[in-house]
């Protein structure tokens, strides 16, 4: 008779399949929305990441890649294609591989990235005189 006390007692204690239930859908919607919130497309990336991005891009596309102040530009075959449009500080100048000061113009890249992460400049001035290592 105790032996089955026990038994009974033991079977009423813990979660039902529900409750677990319940209890992993609601960790997993917290989750889900903490994820979406953080996700933020709205935060700006630094210059010097989006340039490490498409030199990754370049060498693993074999295309060339302009940058401007607004835009990137994808040249492939002797085909352009503006990849995205963005809104940079104003560069003032850039230094080559060659240790040439070199002012930008507008209208014209900054940068050419080719494949094999190799690019024309070692160097972006900011209009701040910030100093952008490439």
């Amino acid at each position: 008779m105790v032996k089955m006390q026990i038994l009974v007692a033991s079977l009423n204690k813990g979660f039902s399949f529900i409750e677990i239930i319940v209890t992993l859908l609601i960790i997993s919607l917290v989750g889900s929305s903490f994820y979406i919130f953080f996700q933020n497309s709205n935060i700006p990336v630094s210059l010097n990441a989006e340039i490490k991005n498409f030199q990754d891009f370049a060498n693993y596309t074999g295309s060339q890649v302009n940058i401007y102040e607004n835009r990137y530009v994808i040249v492939y075959q002797n085909n352009s294609e503006v990849a995205k449009e963005v809104n940079y500080p104003t560069i003032k100048a850039v230094i080559d591989i060659n240790n040439k000061y070199i002012t930008i113009e507008d209208g014209e890249p900054f940068i050419s990235i080719y494949p094999g992460w190799e690019s024309n400049i070692k160097e972006i001035i900011l209009s701040n005189d910030e100093i952008i290592e490439v």
